[in-house]
């Protein structure tokens, strides 16, 4: 038999075809959308003629509808050489409307792990200030807010940028995660947040939130953006806003429509960019 050898993986996927990142049960995937792990499993194992699908490890959980465009994941494979590029074109040919893409393979030590060895995240929101639905690139890709002027109905881009900053640094951010989320811990620690604003040629609005950190919990950074939205719009004050960060509770809908968190649409969050240590 062929030594395992451990390979990295780096993709870029359209979230709105996947249930998200992680496999689900047989039943949802069939009758929903299939994960993004669930269609590379199926891709190696055909590509790499095995007699079992592969199991990859991913460098994190995403939700479902967002996108990734540095996205990376380990794989043990018993195989000695292979054509990388028919790989590659290959991996793209089995996804759904051809939506993911295979940027590189590249063989690494039997100790590297995908999920653990990362040293630094990135995700990117993008909200859109128009009249209109998107079309082209930004289709799909961000929030669209009806807002054709920046202070029009009380939009504050200022506002976001003032409040993105209570945010930074280490929280327990259990207020902002989803329900269904399944870590012990609800500490996380946001490096730090870039806002930027810029105009196209049609005089739409393009707001930009990164978001840098190790990890975050599940629809934490949309959940954020909902509220850094309703306080620019003056839905939500600073000081509900630091109350919940101060909480150690996810407030629902029902239970309390005042102090519950509005949570941003998937489309427009996308995994950007990720580090690993030296020599990645």
């Amino acid at each position: 038999a062929d030594i395992q050898k451990r390979f990295l993986f780096e993709i870029s996927f359209e979230g709105q075809h996947y249930c998200g990142w992680q496999r689900q049960a047989a039943e949802l995937e069939k009758n929903y959308k299939v994960s993004v792990q669930a269609c590379l499993e199926k891709a190696l194992k055909t590509l790499f003629s095995l007699r079992l699908e592969p199991k990859i490890r991913g460098c994190g959980r995403t939700d479902s509808g967002v996108h990734a465009q540095r996205y990376f994941f380990h794989v043990d494979l018993p195989v000695r050489d292979f054509r990388e590029h028919k790989i590659r074109k290959g991996i793209q040919a089995l996804s759904p409307q051809k939506s993911i893409c295979c940027w590189s393979i590249r063989e690494v030590d039997s100790s590297f792990d995908a999920l653990t060895s990362v040293v630094q995240k990135c995700y990117t929101y993008q909200i859109l200030l128009s009249q209109f639905e998107p079309v082209g690139p930004l289709r799909g890709r961000v929030w669209r807010l009806p807002h054709s002027r920046l202070e029009e109905a009380g939009f504050s881009y200022s506002k976001i940028l003032e409040i993105s900053k209570i945010f930074e640094g280490e929280h327990d951010f259990a207020a902002f995660a989803s329900k269904g989320h399944s870590h012990r811990s609800t500490q996380r620690k946001i490096d730090s947040i870039h806002v930027t604003l810029s105009r196209d040629l049609h005089g739409q609005f393009l707001i930009k939130i990164r978001y840098f950190g190790k990890g975050f919990l599940k629809q934490m950074l949309r959940n954020i953006t909902g509220s850094m939205v309703e306080y620019a719009t003056g839905k939500k004050t600073r000081q509900q806003l630091e109350s919940l960060l101060r909480s150690s509770t996810r407030v629902t809908e029902g239970s309390d429509c005042e102090n519950a968190v509005l949570c941003a649409p998937a489309a427009g969050l996308c995994l950007s960019d990720l580090k690993y240590g030296k020599g990645f």
